[in-house]
């Protein structure tokens, strides 16, 4: 995964994040960055489009992590359907995931998808009170590095 992908999508739930000390109000603000993903992204690609994006990041999750996370599937307008994680008795016996994951991977897959600059731009209208100008800046220098 992307380490500024993940930087980002750790700001974007530490902004959204409530109770600073929960693990639960982590996962109930990873939950929120998505669907305040999902609004804007339906918007560019459409319900089918933003749907195809979320299944193949769930894909690329393991299954432990969705148990752990309480998803359950995907909804027909692209929005997740969950249950309490702690309410799952298949949830295998290991350490907690990480509630970053699953933003941290949509954003990741976006990035490989669209670019990171327009990646950084989506978050940026969906957030903008959140200064990403300092990841912009880092996306420049690694396009122009890579140019040379």
């Amino acid at each position: 995964m992307n380490p500024a992908m993940r930087n980002l999508a750790e700001r974007l739930v530490s902004s959204e994040t409530k109770d600073r000390g929960s693990r639960e109000s982590k996962i109930e603000a990873s939950f929120t960055v998505c669907e305040k993903l999902r609004q804007e992204l339906v918007a560019l690609t459409g319900v089918a489009g933003f749907c195809a994006l979320l299944a193949r990041t769930l894909a690329l999750l393991q299954k432990e992590d969705l148990l752990r996370l309480g998803i359950i599937s995907i909804r027909v307008d692209g929005s997740l359907e969950r249950v309490d994680p702690a309410g799952i008795s298949d949830a295998p016996e290991a350490p907690e995931q990480d509630p970053v994951i699953l933003p941290a991977q949509l954003l990741d897959l976006l990035g490989v998808f669209i670019g990171e600059p327009m990646t950084v731009q989506i978050v940026e209208n969906v957030w903008p009170e959140l200064n990403v100008a300092g990841l912009k800046q880092a996306n420049a220098d690694q396009i122009e590095g890579a140019h040379l």
